[in-house]
């Protein structure tokens, strides 16, 4: 088997230290993570991603066009004011800490991890980010996303 990709940080539940039993429950350990790849630059997918990769040594993979979100400096215009607000709000609130990104991914790129991941994004009209469509030649990798791994 290869090792795990994690798909975003998650939000508030979704820490590493909660996380933990999950992982040995699978049978797998934190340094099995080889990398943790980031949809999109929100921040309840992003909020643990500093914490995931000192947890797991692992690289962190983001869309170069969310790179903003993912500062907090994203330029929010009109109605969508309402999100940059809370969005700064939430940053301060759970003293979230900007994730160092390793690669800056872009669309259409071949992702060197679980036998070659396909990046295919889409840019969102509304929020302006990427969204993950498809992820294509994949040799079955293990991804573990745990904000959907709740019970």
């Amino acid at each position: 088997m290869g090792g795990i990709v994690l798909l975003d940080g998650g939000f508030l539940s979704s820490t590493p230290k909660r996380w933990l039993p999950e992982f040995e429950k699978l049978g797998f350990a934190p340094e099995q993570v080889e990398a943790i790849l980031v949809s999109h630059g929100h921040i309840d997918h992003t909020l643990n991603l500093a914490e995931w990769k000192r947890f797991t040594g692992a690289r962190i993979y983001a869309p170069a066009m969310d790179q903003t979100h993912l500062e907090g400096t994203f330029p929010y215009t009109g109605g969508a004011k309402a999100c940059g607000i809370l969005g700064a709000a939430a940053r301060t609130l759970f003293r979230y800490e900007i994730p160092e990104v390793d690669v800056w991914i872009e669309p259409g790129e071949t992702l060197p991890f679980s036998g070659g991941l396909r990046w295919l994004a889409a840019r969102d009209k509304l929020w302006d980010m990427s969204v993950i469509q498809s992820l294509e030649s994949c040799s079955s990798p293990t991804i573990f996303f745990p904000a959907f791994a709740v019970r």
